[in-house]
């Protein structure tokens, strides 16, 4: 061990290379942390597959889509506020209005949800990504780096953890401080892609590179 081993290795290593390490040593820290805290979620999703959908855990990774709603469908009926086939009389007493039903159409739009409302933000023009190119005219830029700015700054305001909208949205007198919070978080999703840039730019070259290398490598070799 003694002949592979170079006792104090990062002071033989320069500045680049130990601001990497520790750049790569908080973030998988960060990493770690962050699996540990979504750990009781991950949990709450299992226990909803095994005991409501009756779906074992070995079968988790091999189960459809279509199997699935199936299921919740059939879970759906057994719940008086959900179920589809109820007497005009008991939805009456229960509300007509109930938020509570859902079908399969609500199951895809809510797993959708956040996608859909920035979907719906370039369909409506909110949100101008056209760039003036030379001799090419105007085109619209949707990169990684502006997709993941978008969503910090709009996404994760607009809606909670739990994926619901913010309340204070829908609040017309907290329309200006809303506004004043949004342009705040996008100054700063600025600065940091400006401070951030030649690294993300190292890291989704590695990504792309790798993930194409193993697309065209797989068909070369399997066809």
């Amino acid at each position: 061990m003694s002949e592979i081993l170079v006792p104090q290795c990062t002071q033989k290593m320069s500045g680049l290379w130990n601001l990497g390490l520790w750049l790569f040593t908080l973030y998988f820290i960060f990493m770690v942390i962050f699996y540990m805290m979504d750990m009781r979620r991950l949990f709450i999703v299992r226990d909803f597959y095994v005991y409501l959908l009756n779906i074992p855990e070995d079968d988790m990774q091999t189960v459809t889509w279509q199997d699935v709603v199936a299921r919740i469908m059939a879970l759906r009926d057994h719940n008086p506020q959900t179920a589809a086939r109820v007497t005009p009389e008991a939805r009456k007493y229960m509300g007509s209005q109930s938020k509570e039903r859902l079908d399969a159409s609500d199951i895809a739009n809510r797993l959708m949800r956040r996608e859909n409302y920035l979907i719906a933000l370039f369909n409506k023009d909110i949100l101008d990504l056209k760039l003036s190119v030379p001799f090419l005219g105007s085109r619209e830029l949707l990169s990684q780096t502006l997709e993941w700015a978008l969503m910090f700054s709009i996404l994760d305001f607009v809606f909670d953890t739990k994926g619901q909208v913010n309340q204070e949205f829908l609040k017309a007198d907290r329309r200006a401080e809303m506004s004043a919070k949004l342009r705040t978080r996008f100054l700063f999703a600025a600065a940091m892609n400006m401070i951030m840039a030649p690294f993300l730019v190292c890291y989704l070259v590695i990504v792309y590179f790798l993930t194409y290398y193993q697309v065209r490598y797989s068909t070369l070799y399997c066809t």
